[in-house]
């Protein structure tokens, strides 16, 4: 196996607003979210238990390329990340007015490496990505676990 092949990724959707219906989100996008919350809600951590006060903003997300179990079954990131931005193209007037309307849209991509590695994003992927008004954000994981 070579160095190329040592890490796998996953790329989600997040979308952040001031008010906005999670269910809004999910009507305008035909996608099912991995996980929301409104604006307003009582806060609570991930396994459900209560905690003080309520969220500032509504927050939306859905994996749209999961993490896989194997080392480097997937295509190559650069590859998968084109295909995604394909995908989001007909989103993109919902992503103009959740940012005019003071929210913000990001493509993340969480990334899994047992070895250094590295991504090469050309010019035209950066400027679609941009041209839906979404930013890009990659966290890079130390234990894949924490996807």
């Amino acid at each position: 196996m070579s160095g190329a092949e040592k890490f796998s990724y996953a790329i989600s959707l997040r979308i952040h607003h001031p008010c906005i219906d999670p269910a809004e989100i999910t009507r305008e996008l035909l996608i099912e979210p991995t996980g929301s919350w409104a604006a307003g809600s009582r806060r609570q951590t991930l396994a459900g238990t209560l905690l003080e006060g309520t969220r500032r903003e509504t927050y939306w997300y859905a994996k749209l390329v999961a993490p896989s179990e194997e080392p480097f079954p997937q295509p190559y990131l650069e590859t998968a990340l084109t295909e995604v931005i394909a995908r989001l193209g007909a989103c993109k007037d919902f992503f103009c007015r959740v940012n005019k309307e003071g929210g913000r849209v990001t493509i993340s991509i969480g990334v899994h490496g047992a070895q250094s590695y590295g991504f090469e994003f050309p010019p035209a992927l950066s400027q679609q990505i941009g041209s839906l008004g979404a930013a890009a954000l990659i966290d890079v994981y130390r234990d894949p676990q924490h996807w």
